[in-house]
């Protein structure tokens, strides 16, 4: 497998950027391109256009992506498309799917991908992509996770332009999801993707148990208190527009399945939080905070050592 990536840092460099694409589509042996973008504005009406363009200057490509919450890059912020990547499969494969959410809950998902799993061979993992905060994807995992304990799963929730609503997309060719899921198997006999638990994330002070919440993301009560409160009572973090960035840094953390996990609340109303995943009541956290070094030191390493998806 091979991969290419390029950031945009104007619009106008889109067919300067095809020519560029094709030319190491055609230079290079493969079987089947996956192209994947990463996009900030969350501009519908541009994605759509996008697409289109990159199915007429790169034909019989795949095409997956979704929005994010600022440019990728210091220097990119004004980019509309800031992130490509090309990979090229040579010996082995992929299949993607994509599901509207509006028709179909994440159990549901999991359910249908379930039946298409029986009908490809050696399979080695599996991103997911999903759009819309409360879109949580647990009920997707334990689904899949129940049926196919040894295929690793990973991927993230698409990210909005506009923290105060959420405006996140994902897409798969022509279609463009407000509320759904973008999901790519990989497989093939010489496909091989190794795991890693890198956290970094250290946990801070008192310990809270959650005594509110719902399987939406959403925690209501913390110590029978509003959730919003945690922050403002420990950290001294104002509850206003700035929220989400003051509070990023300091995420949840706990034990789930025997590991450490973090979650950033993403959203904030005058008494509740809202995450991307199901916080159960019961569960007991701390905040938690982390250097760059602590954050980057593991994945340093196994970048270092070429581990991660190998074909």
């Amino acid at each position: 497998m091979k991969q290419r990536t390029i950031v945009f840092d104007k619009a106008d460099e889109m067919n300067t950027v095809a020519l560029q694409l094709l030319n190491f589509i055609e230079k290079n042996p493969h079987k089947k391109v996956l192209f994947q973008a990463v996009e900030p504005s969350g501009d519908i009406d541009y994605i759509k256009t996008g697409l289109e363009y990159a199915h007429i200057a790169l034909p019989k490509i795949t095409i997956i992506g979704m929005t994010s919450h600022c440019a990728m890059t210091h220097d990119t912020h004004a980019a509309k498309f800031p992130v490509v990547s090309v990979l090229l499969f040579e010996e082995n494969d992929y299949t993607a799917f994509s599901y509207d959410c509006n028709m179909f809950t994440p159990k549901d998902v999991g359910l249908e991908l379930c039946k298409e799993l029986e009908n490809i061979k050696d399979v080695k993992g599996i991103l997911v992509m999903g759009s819309d905060i409360t879109l949580t994807p647990q009920d997707f995992i334990d689904v899949v996770s129940a049926k196919y304990p040894n295929i690793p799963l990973f991927g993230a929730l698409a990210g909005t332009s506009t923290l105060k609503s959420d405006e996140s997309l994902v897409f798969h060719n022509n279609n463009v999801y407000e509320r759904g899921m973008v999901i790519v198997v990989f497989h093939g006999p010489t496909l091989e993707i190794t795991t890693h638990y890198n956290l970094g994330w250290k946990p801070l002070g008192n310990t809270f148990t959650v005594t509110e919440s719902s399987s939406d993301g959403k925690v209501y009560k913390i110590n029978d208190k509003p959730a919003v409160t945690v922050y403002n009572k420990y950290l001294g973090v104002p509850i206003n527009e700035y929220f989400f960035e003051n509070t990023a840094a300091f995420p949840f953390i706990f034990k789930h399945n025997n590991k450490l996990v973090a979650r950033v609340a993403l959203k904030h109303t005058v008494t509740s939080l809202q995450f991307g995943i199901e916080i159960p009541e019961g569960t007991k956290f701390s905040l938690a905070y982390a250097k760059a070094n602590y954050l980057l030191d593991e994945s340093l390493t196994c970048a270092n050592n070429n581990e991660g998806i190998q074909s």
